[in-house]
């Protein structure tokens, strides 16, 4: 079907956005050209949100960029073409400056660093219309406030006189989106916009894109991993596997219909239920996607991960085929041809049917291991297996440049106590700026000079303000920490295996058996090929980074992770992996946590207990079952909200 074809049939309006057949390839050097996307066709209706969803490498972020005129060097179409508002971006030269910014206006995933950071936030809105309209300074000025209105920020001096840095993450997003718009484009392109921000501010950015749509009428390109925030905003989905279109059609048929077992694969990885609760647990799609080099098209690319996959499958590659009314998938043996598949939401292994606590919010609660520790006093030995304690934990950051104990303190934690056992895993949620990475920090004694911490903090009942160098060293590795970004974790110039046995060998951890299989075993440990010992960190996909900065630290034998968002910017597949190794290390090998994240389905998943943070202070405690039941207090229902707001 033709977009032409499909814009009809939603209401006559022609596309927006048409993409068709496109095929954007990688030059090599004295090598035949690699295909990285291959055959897209895709199509926006005015007033539409189109979702591109897929893991990490399947060509999401290449096809939006090809719109746009952004390719990387060495990567470009070499078939098909692209259409905006009937305008040929592909057959002709193009004017890249009167497309961007006029036709397309784009919001990147950190706002950051598309923002100019020694420009004041009204010059930098101003920029972009003062590049593309005609205006006097009097109808700019008007024009700025009426988008600071339009993505509710506030339009006075003081607020727009401000720098990037002096905004929270959500605001900086939300400058982002008002010069994306400042012109009026036809289409707006979102590229993965609201990955790790906080729940809260998730749901806000969610909600202000979807106004846009519906009170502006504009096009959107929603780019994403999380099938969440498809369910909420996007009106139709595209499925992106290896650089093909694996399944299309409108949100609702595909999201509880699916027909491609890798859209179903990426549904049943999300932590929240689509029919409006969290999942007691997820399944993580086998496997990893090929790299470039592995790509074969004759043969269906999902085939080596697929448990449905025939010989057919290995040696022809499946088209895109009709199910329904505009829903198509590429597959030979879809689901739900054959009695008894079992899609996301039914019954069978896995089955996720929520309960209905006393509210509107839906819930499953989660599984516990035969190594979760006594609850509610249960067991004589539970009070003597408490390997990280914090009582009345104060953390505060003296203000100015020079270290002086006479400057003002800032406070950032204020009376936090936590007791962590033995297989016990504890989650600390709450939005940014809350104090979580300030805690996690703090209980290892990680934090910078000019913090003033107050209260006591033991591992193994040592208190850590009492050490000194050389016993906080040997302490430090009982408790080891798991950062959010492993590739700023990791040395670029190290390979895996030296990443691997450097604590060993800081600690003088003797062994009879060669650094090299040591470093392989771990890796196996952490579920990673042996082979992987010789790569480099760049030579990784993220979550594959993530599971070795997971196996540097277990190379010490600790007895407890602390884990700072961990999984917080990884694809949702990716994320269920690596919930089910942490969930395993707990379960057999007896390993605590302390788990810091924003994310209230990945708590329920892999948390005992929970400690609900705002504003540097503890404001609900309890098991994680109860806490999301049964919500003391008007924020944490806010966040529970919040959560669910995307589905």
């Amino acid at each position: 079907m033709t977009g032409q074809e499909q814009g009809s049939q939603d209401g006559g309006r022609p596309p927006t956005l048409e993409i068709s057949d496109l095929t954007l390839s990688l030059e090599g050097a004295g090598a035949d050209p690699v295909d990285l996307v291959k055959g897209v066709s895709l199509d926006i209706s005015q007033g539409q949100c189109l979702g591109l969803v897929g893991e990490s490498g399947a060509g999401k972020s290449l096809t939006a960029k090809a719109i746009v005129g952004l390719l990387p060097r060495g990567i470009s179409v070499t078939s098909g073409s692209i259409t905006v508002g009937g305008q040929p971006l592909t057959s002709s030269p193009v004017n890249w400056r009167d497309i961007r910014g006029v036709l397309v206006g784009t919001i990147f995933q950190d706002p950051i660093s598309s923002l100019n950071p020694v420009m004041r936030i009204r010059t930098q809105v101003e920029e972009v219309i003062k590049a593309h309209l005609t205006l006097s300074r009097h109808e700019r000025d008007r024009r700025v406030v009426e988008l600071m209105e339009a993505v509710d920020l506030p339009g006075h001096k003081g607020f727009l006189s401000r720098y990037p840095h002096e905004l929270s993450g959500g605001q900086q997003q939300r400058v982002a989106i008002a010069m994306a718009i400042a012109c009026d484009p036809l289409l707006l392109i979102a590229d993965e916009a609201t990955t790790a921000l906080d729940v809260r501010t998730q749901a806000q950015i969610l909600k202000l894109l979807r106004s846009l749509v519906d009170d502006m009428g504009l096009s959107m390109l929603l780019v994403t991993h999380d099938m969440g925030v498809i369910a909420g905003v996007a009106d139709r989905l595209a499925v992106l596997y290896s650089g093909r279109v694996v399944e299309r059609g409108r949100t609702p048929d595909v999201l509880s219909n699916p027909r491609h077992p890798y859209t179903s694969g990426l549904i049943e990885s999300c932590p929240l239920d689509l029919k409006g609760g969290f999942r007691a647990e997820v399944k993580p799609i086998m496997g990893t996607a090929p790299i470039d080099a592995e790509l074969i098209w004759d043969e269906c690319v999902y085939a080596p991960r697929c448990s449905r996959a025939e010989n057919k499958c290995r040696s022809h590659s499946p088209p895109l085929e009709e199910f329904g009314d505009l829903h198509s998938a590429a597959c030979f043996y879809p689901l739900g041809d054959v009695p008894g598949d079992d899609l996301p939401g039914t019954s069978g292994k896995g089955d996720t049917s929520p309960l209905t606590p006393s509210g509107p919010v839906l819930f499953a609660t989660a599984a516990r291991g035969p190594g979760s520790p006594p609850q509610n006093g249960e067991g004589a030995e539970g009070a003597n297996d408490v390997i990280v304690q914090a009582t009345g934990l104060s953390v505060s950051y003296r203000e100015g440049r020079t270290f002086s104990y006479s400057r003002k303190a800032v406070p950032a934690v204020q009376e936090f106590d936590l007791e962590l056992r033995k297989a016990e895993t504890v989650a600390v949620v709450g939005e940014s700026g809350s104090g979580k990475s300030t805690v996690a920090r703090a209980l290892i004694r990680l934090e910078p000079n000019n913090a003033v911490v107050e209260g006591r903090r033991q591992i193994l009942g040592a208190d850590l303000d009492e050490l000194g160098r050389g016993a906080l060293r040997g302490m430090r590795r009982r408790a080891q920490i798991i950062f959010q970004d492993p590739y700023g974790s990791l040395n670029p110039r190290r390979k895996v295996v030296d990443l691997l046995m450097e604590g060993p060998r800081a600690h003088d951890l003797e062994s009879s058996e060669p650094p090299l299989d040591r470093a392989r075993d771990l890796l196996e440990r952490v579920g990673l090929d042996r082979s992987f010992a010789d790569r480099y960190p760049h030579q990784m996909s993220g979550g594959q980074r993530q599971r070795v900065a997971i196996a540097r630290a277990l190379s010490l034998e600790p007895q407890v992770l602390i884990c700072d968002e961990p999984v917080s910017a990884l694809d949702v597949s990716i994320q269920a992996q690596i919930l089910e190794l942490l969930a395993s290390l707990a379960e057999e090998e007896g390993l605590a946590f302390v788990f810091i994240t924003h994310d209230l389905g990945v708590m329920n998943m892999l948390a005992d207990r929970v400690i609900v943070m705002r504003e540097g202070k503890t404001v609900e405690t309890g098991m994680v079952e109860e806490v999301l039941a049964r919500p003391n207090t008007r924020y944490t229902r806010e966040l529970i909200q919040a959560s669910l707001v995307a589905i």
